[in-house]
């Protein structure tokens, strides 16, 4: 397993956007879509990282950040809910 499979993540999903432009949260989540990409994480998001999510099938992205998601101590209050957004984001980036 590659060191970047070993990370364990915060929070984010990142929109294809334009090189160089990403809709995300910053710090944290930019590292963990950093090292869900195999990208050095710094917590910015410069076209490389956008690059290399481009490059990555967005439905592995998408089921690394839900077994994230299960791992977090409030997912039995809140993890059906989440788990429906994952699922249309899931359905997505199938189409």
């Amino acid at each position: 397993m590659s060191a970047c499979a070993r990370v364990r993540p915060s929070p984010l999903i990142m929109r294809r956007t334009a090189p160089g432009r990403a809709a995300y949260n910053g710090g944290s989540p930019a590292k963990w879509r950093q090292n869900a990409v195999c990208v050095t994480p710094d917590g910015h998001i410069p076209s490389a990282t956008v690059q290399a999510a481009n490059a990555i099938h967005l439905a592995r992205t998408v089921l690394r950040f839900l077994a994230y998601m299960t791992t977090l101590h409030n997912w039995p209050t809140f993890g059906r809910g989440w788990a429906v957004r994952i699922s249309d984001n899931m359905l997505r980036g199938a189409m």
